[in-house]
């Protein structure tokens, strides 16, 4: 099968992303092979992933960032994403909510599972 560059991109980002979580080195992704994800195998690795500022918890033994998200941007470039799967995650960031009927406001934090 003859694939283009873009699919060859793809494939070869999904790679690392395998190699990534079967107990590899994390995994250094660029915005053009996030994009070549996304487009041919529609896989947004960006939707798909938390960055650690959404994230209270993680599961012990999996605390530790499998993808790295490259995103230089301008001239100055910006320190990678820590993307953390949806299994890597024990609690997400707590939300003040408002009732409103009372006006009284609670910290509810959403527990992953």
């Amino acid at each position: 099968m003859r694939l283009n560059k873009q699919e060859k991109l793809a494939l070869c980002a999904l790679d690392k992303i395998v190699r990534a979580l079967s107990g590899g080195a994390a995994a250094l992704l660029t915005l053009e092979e996030g994009s070549a994800l996304k487009n041919c195998l529609g896989f947004d690795i960006q939707e798909s992933t938390t960055p650690m500022g959404g994230i209270n918890a993680l599961v012990r033994g999996k605390d530790y960032p499998l993808v790295l998200l490259i995103s230089p941007r301008g001239q100055f470039e910006q320190p990678p994403r820590n993307c953390f799967f949806p299994f890597q995650i024990r609690e997400y960031n707590s939300k003040l909510i408002t009732c409103p009927r009372c006006g009284s406001q609670a910290r509810e934090a959403r527990q992953n599972g």
